[in-house]
């Protein structure tokens, strides 16, 4: 218990005394810093001189690599936006906690590069541990305490695992409760999540081929029109946003991406008052041929753009993979692409498909009940 690295062990460190009000996440990523290089006799130096230089993550890419590598995935604005949020933690930071106690945190060491270094090994290396405690207040909806487990954070990630890590108070040890039986000499794996390619990339850098739970977010709206207000309250008591991203497997697409799509088509005040909440309660409701016909095709314009984002074909993508001309990034590169072209290219197909009975038939009046 006493080599984990949570936020307790950061109150008692040299710097606790600042943490106050501090998030976990962000005291984790501070004590990263100071026992790295300030603290020049830590007691978790062996842990700290194994850690990466640099994680491999889409964070630490160049702008060429993301602007080549990444075009068309959502991995880009993904990683921009860490790298906004990073950078506004640290700013902020300067101007609060490292002016308030300058000898805890010298420029020298609390450098921008220094604090992505801390926050990208944190994302690609803590563990979340339920019933552990660390000595200080857990959110009432935490599920378990953030740590890092120095030299266990190096089990490898297997999506078709259920390995877990377990506190046993008794022992006063984490354990990695194994979901199969393993041989001597044999690589021991845990599931970092049920992530999709994307998720990998942006925190760890790599990606699985035919990972199960792979998808691709795709993002509608419902669009301006009259009735954009009331449009956006029926899907706020379901829990959606005018505009909402649905994941895209690659055998199915969700019901409600569907049922969004009708809601969104809606034309009349006196339509969306009947069908706008039925449509989303009572998900596979259709309104007429009409609104069918338009919901479809606009998802099928969604997706078909979408795919056209991206340089090359799935085909392609296989085609370089089997070349061993690429190297480490360009390879995961091209195993999240391959995922993302098959998913929006199944997405395309599956919604021309529903298209087929309807399309080329002539705007018919639309079907009111008396």
């Amino acid at each position: 218990e006493n080599l984990i690295i949570s936020a307790g062990t950061v109150a008692k460190s040299d710097i606790g005394e600042a943490m106050e009000g501090v998030s976990d996440f962000t005291a984790l990523a501070l004590f990263l810093v100071y026992e790295k290089f300030v603290n020049s006799n830590s007691f978790w130096k062996p842990y700290l001189d194994m850690l990466p230089e640099t994680v491999p993550c889409t964070v630490n890419w160049s702008g060429d690599e993301i602007r080549e590598l990444l075009r068309g995935s959502p991995v880009t604005p993904m990683t921009q936006l860490r790298s906004q949020d990073i950078q506004s933690e640290f700013n902020i930071l300067e101007e609060t906690l490292f002016k308030a106690y300058p000898k805890l945190f010298p420029a020298s060491a609390f450098t921008l590069e220094n604090f992505v270094w801390a926050f990208t090994i944190l994302l690609s290396r803590f563990t979340i541990i339920p019933g552990l405690n660390t000595g200080t207040a857990l959110p009432a909806n935490a599920p378990g305490a953030v740590v890092l487990l120095p030299f266990g954070d190096m089990v490898n990630h297997n999506p078709n695992c259920e390995a877990a890590w377990n506190y046993d108070p008794k022992e006063g040890e984490v354990q990695l409760i194994v979901d199969r039986p393993y041989n001597k000499g044999d690589e021991v794996f845990f599931s970092y999540g049920a992530l999709n390619n994307a998720s990998l990339m942006l925190s760890y850098g790599f990606a699985i081929r035919d990972n199960r739970h792979d998808y691709f977010e795709l993002q509608v709206a419902v669009g301006f029109d009259s009735l954009v207000r009331q449009k956006a309250f029926i899907l706020e008591q379901y829990g959606l946003k005018s505009v909402q991203g649905f994941p895209l497997y690659r055998d199915r697409m969700p019901d409600q991406l569907f049922a969004f799509q009708r809601l969104a088509k809606i034309k009349t005040e006196e339509e969306l008052e009947k069908w706008g909440d039925k449509v989303m309660r009572k998900l596979g409701t259709t309104i007429d041929v009409n609104n069918e016909y338009e919901a479809l095709q606009s998802l099928f314009e969604t997706t078909n753009l979408t795919l056209k984002e991206y340089r090359g074909t799935a085909e392609d993508e296989m085609s370089m993979l089997t070349s061993g001309r690429l190297n480490y990034r360009q390879q995961m590169a091209s195993i999240l692409r391959l995922g993302e072209k098959l998913i929006l290219g199944n997405a395309v197909n599956a919604v021309r498909t529903k298209l087929a009975p309807i399309r080329g038939l002539d705007p018919v009046p639309r079907v009111r009940d008396e």
